[in-house]
């Protein structure tokens, strides 16, 4: 990280989470992670048997209803972002079934160098509403969840309009974050183009450019990271 140190910690606590325990951590309005909170989801434990059987998993629960995905070059490192100008984007959308791309993400996994591959933010309710119905988390009011699934995947720094409970069921997910105040010191990109609906930091946190982005080390001073 260019020098920089490694970020605080986000706090960390134990399930089981009660529903009045749940409602304490929002009223906080801090970052939070629940170890544990699903690990008894039948997902976790298809997640257990391997890649393959959780694909599996998915497969068998998935709808004829089409999902959308992107996809971006080797040479994006996993980076969903902007060409050098700006002007568009490094990565294609596409639409098609989720059973078909969970069988490309396979395949992807054995290629020396693959795509970067993403299905982003689809409703469980209309994708596989029987995973939904199998996987719940009672301590949520009434919520519509959604899934995210990817291979080796980097996604910029950027807002979410609403509040997130993060599940991560395969795989590891690193979380990085920033209290909003440092919005500006992040580097926002173009309003008009964005990858997904919210302007992203044009800081890669792999490789921070301090010289172009120099307010950035300000930044993580007050960041927090956790790995799911």
């Amino acid at each position: 990280m260019s020098g920089l140190p490694p970020p605080a910690p986000i706090p960390e606590i134990e399930a089981p989470i009660t529903s009045e325990r749940f409602d304490e951590i929002r009223e906080t309005t801090l970052p939070v992670v629940m170890r544990r909170l699903v690990a008894d989801w039948p997902a976790v434990h298809a997640t257990q048997q391997g890649d393959e059987a959780i694909c599996d998993y998915l497969t068998q629960r998935a709808v004829n209803r089409p999902v959308n995905a992107i996809a971006a070059p080797p040479n994006a490192r996993g980076r969903f972002f902007y060409h050098e100008d700006l002007r568009s984007l490094n990565f294609v959308n596409g639409s098609g079934h989720l059973r078909a791309f969970l069988a490309d993400l396979l395949k992807a996994k054995v290629v020396d160098a693959p795509p970067a591959m993403a299905v982003q933010s689809e409703e469980l309710s209309h994708v596989a509403p029987q995973f939904l119905t199998e996987n719940a988390l009672e301590i949520l009011p009434a919520v519509m969840p959604r899934i995210w699934i990817g291979n080796r995947i980097s996604v910029a720094p950027h807002y979410d309009a609403k509040e997130n409970v993060a599940c991560c069921v395969a795989g590891r997910r690193r979380f990085t974050l920033f209290p909003p105040n440092r919005t500006a010191d992040l580097y926002p990109g173009p309003f008009e183009l964005t990858p997904a609906g919210t302007p992203i930091s044009l800081v890669d946190l792999a490789a921070p450019d301090l010289d172009r982005f120099p307010r950035f080390a300000e930044a993580w001073q007050d960041a927090q990271q956790a790995t799911l």
